[in-house]
């Protein structure tokens, strides 16, 4: 009885491979993990700051502190691209409400 339940219990991953049940689960729980990490998935965040070139000025943002997200996701003091820190004192576009 305990060699037919055995047998029931593995199962055959698409390579030959013989795994049980509760192995295989944890195999695609850590592919999907991994897929994650690796297509930089955030839960509930989008970021589509563009960091590498100037593509932003004071002038299009409405708030300071969109132009400080904006600042600090793409590097703050030590990498201001888009020069929205004019004195380098860590707070962007002074000049906005």
């Amino acid at each position: 009885m305990r060699m037919a339940m055995a047998r029931r219990a593995r199962v055959y991953l698409k390579f030959g491979i013989k795994l049980n049940y509760m192995r295989q689960l944890h195999y695609i729980l850590l592919l999907l993990l991994a897929s994650l990490a690796l297509t930089g998935c955030s839960a509930g965040s989008s970021n589509n700051t563009i960091c590498d070139s100037n593509a932003y000025n004071c002038s299009d943002f409405k708030t300071r502190a969109e132009a400080q997200r904006v600042f600090e996701s793409c590097g703050g003091v030590s990498n201001d691209i888009h020069r929205l820190d004019g004195n380098k004192d860590g707070e962007a576009c002074e000049s906005l409400p």
